[in-house]
C-alpha cells in the first residue's frame, strides 16, 4: 500500500569506514546523494511522526544512477484516557 510522500525527512548514508553524509527529502519525497564512491552503505531515514527506517548493505556503483525507495511507518500514538 502506498502512502503520502514525506518531505523534509532526514536521510543519512554511512559507508564502511563510518563516514556519514546527510540530505533531506524534497517536496516530492525524493532524496539525492551525488558522487558516492563505490561500496556498501547503510541508510537511515528519520522524520517526525514516523519510525526510524534503517537498511544496510546497499551496494553503490560509482557513475551509475541508482534508486532506493523507502516506506516510512507512522509512529503509534501513545494516548491514555482517564
Amino acid at each position: 500500500e502506498l502512502g503520502n510522500l514525506v518531505n523534509n525527512a532526514d536521510v543519512f548514508v554511512t559507508n564502511k569506514t563510518g563516514k556519514t553524509i546527510n540530505t533531506s527529502t524534497d517536496k516530492a519525497g525524493r532524496y539525492i546523494f551525488r558522487a558516492l564512491t563505490s561500496g556498501s552503505y547503510a541508510l537511515k531515514v528519520t522524520s517526525n511522526d514516523f519510525d526510524l527506517f534503517e537498511a544496510s548493505e546497499i551496494v553503490v556503483v560509482a557513475g551509475q544512477t541508482q534508486s532506493f525507495d523507502v516506506q516510512l511507518k507512522i509512529k503509534p500514538i501513545n494516548a491514555s484516557v482517564s
